[in-house]
């Protein structure tokens, strides 16, 4: 009898071995990659306030070319030059003093005095004269000049109290309103006579050759008392070299 090869068993194998590869492949799929962290924004921050270094100022200290402006710490935290412009020096000034300065203007007097412009805290004083020259009609009216103040520096100032508020007003070498005049040595004469007094506390490098013997031509921190029984002033800057009071 002929035997004939069994065909139903290979269909079943190769059935069988592909269930087992198709098996095996899902065993071994690669798991998703983790995927790194993201931190949160940073929660931003509001700006700070900067304090403005004059509102530190404790002290204006007058010097014989400028203001020197220090705080608690004896540090100057910044200058002021008597040839700023005078709109500078007042807003600085009334920074540190904590108020805005009251305003006068003093129209001239013809022939004996110019323009004049004040701005007044309790206290102290910044005075600003005005390059110009008077008008030929009757009126004789002040009429300023397009130019920079030449016959001296551009402003003066002048302290009748020892402080504005709670800023103390002194000279360099200490000097406040108040002190003992008598102590002061250096009296310089003034045309007014004795009554009339001037003392010059600090001086400055000299400006050029003397115009009056014995005084330096320089400029100066004085003490000034404008005639009998009044208040002493504290005033620079003032050359008592070149001028009278």
């Amino acid at each position: 009898m002929t035997r004939h090869p069994r065909r139903g068993a290979l269909p079943l194998l190769v059935l069988v071995a592909g269930l087992a590869v198709a098996l095996s492949g899902c065993a071994t799929a690669a798991e998703p990659e983790p995927q790194p962290s993201v931190d949160p924004p940073a929660a931003s921050t509001a700006p700070t306030s900067v304090a403005d270094p004059l509102e530190s100022v404790t002290t204006v200290v007058v010097r014989p070319q400028g203001l020197d402006l220090v705080d608690d710490g004896g540090t100057a935290v910044a200058t002021l030059s008597y040839d700023d412009e005078a709109a500078a020096i007042v807003e600085t000034l009334s920074t540190v003093f904590g108020s805005d300065a009251r305003v006068e203007e003093y129209p001239g007097a013809c022939c004996e005095a110019g323009r004049v412009t004040n701005y007044l805290w309790d206290g102290f004083r910044v005075i600003d004269d005005h390059m110009g020259h008077f008008s030929d009609d009757e009126e004789r009216t002040w009429i300023d000049d397009d130019g920079p103040d030449v016959r001296d520096m551009n402003v003066r100032v002048a302290a009748d109290s020892a402080a504005v508020g709670g800023v103390a007003l002194i000279a360099g070498d200490g000097f406040a309103i108040g002190d003992d005049l008598d102590a002061l040595e250096g009296r310089v004469d003034h045309p007014g006579g004795p009554d009339w007094v001037q003392i010059p506390l600090e001086t400055g490098p000299e400006l050029g050759a003397e115009v009056i013997e014995g005084t330096p031509n320089a400029y100066s921190v004085i003490v000034q008392v404008n005639g009998p029984g009044a208040e002493p002033h504290l005033v620079a800057p003032v050359n008592l070299g070149a001028l009278t009071l």
